[in-house]
This record gives C-alpha cells, structure tokens and sequence, in this order.
C-alpha cells in the first residue's frame, strides 16, 4: 500500500493549526498526530485539553492522540476523548494496559500501543489481540530533533515480522522519529504504514506544505 503521512500537530503555531488540519484533509492525510506529555513520563510538556477541543471544531479528521504520560487512563476522561479518535500509550505506564486497551474500544477509540527505543517487541505480545496499531518510536520520547536511535531501522523490520508472526491481521506500524526523506524511504521498504511528520520534513509553514507533501510522498511510495 502507498504510505500514509500525518503532520504532528505540537510542531505548529497555534495561528497555524487552522490551515494545517485544513491542508491536511485536502492532501488525503489519515489523521492528525497529537502530541500529550506530563512533564514527568517525559521531561517536556505540551498540548492541552483546549487544543484538543480546538482541533475538534476545525476538522473532521481522526485525532492521533499519542500519550507520553504516567497513568494514560486518567487522560481519557481528563481530554474527554471522542468516539472515531485514536490513542496510543506507553504500556509500560499503566497498571492495566490490556484494561485500557479496553477501555478505549469500549468508547469507539482506536487503540494503539506506543514502543520505546530498547523494549522488547515479546512485552507487548499478549496485548496485541486487543491492538489495533504500534506507534513505534525510533527516537527517545519527549523531544524532537533527535537522529534515530542504533538499531531503530532494523527494529521496523523486526517490528513488522513479529506483528505478521503474532497476530492474525494486519497491524499498522506508525513510525514517529526523524522520518527525513532518506530514513523514510527505509522505514516504508521495513514495513512503516504511517510516517508522522513535522518541521524537519513538511511543516515549514502552511504555504509550502502541500507541496512538500507531495514531493515527499512520491519520492517515498517510489521506492516499492
């Protein structure tokens, strides 16, 4: 299949996210990426419950809610999360991740499963039944700007194999982490189905998204 592409939210100007989610539905993006931290899962804090309700009324499209926080199911009811959204969470953070799991279905959530950087793929092996996406991160949580971590490439392969060894169906492996132009077109030749973008890729300014969209993705599906 094609690649998929999602702009991260965080990595806008709150006057920008307006024509961003607008740009992002006229390209054919699957969702919008949002960005949650605590300021204690991760040294770094960013978007809030306004900005969630925000990028509601503006569009249509799924949110791609990615919690970097200790105790994740307080944040379902704290963000008021709505059916037809979609989140991902570090199991290693909560009690009860196969609860959550749940939990999120039970409200017509999407749920996902986000990896870190030297977790075993065999942790999350009893969770896949109720997983309906990873969220593989190939830098360590919290702050942009990092190159891939050794080993991060190889883990999408890896990463991919596993999902097809382990679980019936297809699972989506959304890549969050340096997803430059050349590490794209190797994460999507690993198995990567979403890659999620941000300033040092296609949020430059709402004026040349759409065009480094599609530069962008033609340079990535080529490649198959």
């Amino acid at each position: 299949m094609p690649i998929q592409i999602s702009p991260s939210i965080m990595c806008a100007k709150v006057e920008e996210f307006y024509d961003y989610c607008k740009l992002a539905e006229k390209v054919g993006c699957p969702f919008i990426h949002f960005d949650i931290m605590d300021g204690h899962y991760v040294k770094n804090s960013a978007l809030g419950t306004q900005q969630y309700k925000d990028i509601k009324r503006i569009t249509n499209l799924p949110i791609d809610i990615h919690l970097m926080v200790t105790n994740p199911e307080d944040y379902i009811e704290m963000f008021d999360v709505q059916p037809g959204d979609r989140v991902a969470f570090h199991p290693e953070t909560s009690q009860h991740a196969f609860k959550l799991l749940q939990a999120l279905h039970s409200k017509g959530i999407t749920a996902g499963l986000a990896v870190i950087p030297g977790m075993s793929l065999h942790y999350i092996e009893e969770l896949l039944i109720e997983t309906d996406f990873i969220l593989d991160m190939t830098i360590n949580p919290g702050f942009g700007g990092q190159k891939i971590v050794p080993g991060g490439m190889d883990k999408i392969k890896r990463m991919r194999q596993f999902l097809d060894e382990h679980s019936d169906r297809h699972i989506p492996i959304l890549i969050d982490g340096n997803t430059v132009i050349d590490n794209a077109k190797q994460m999507y030749l690993n198995g990567a189905d979403v890659l999620i973008v941000g300033p040092s890729t296609l949020m430059k300014g709402p004026d040349r998204f759409e065009e480094l969209y599609y530069a962008y993705k033609k340079e990535i599906d080529a490649v198959k």
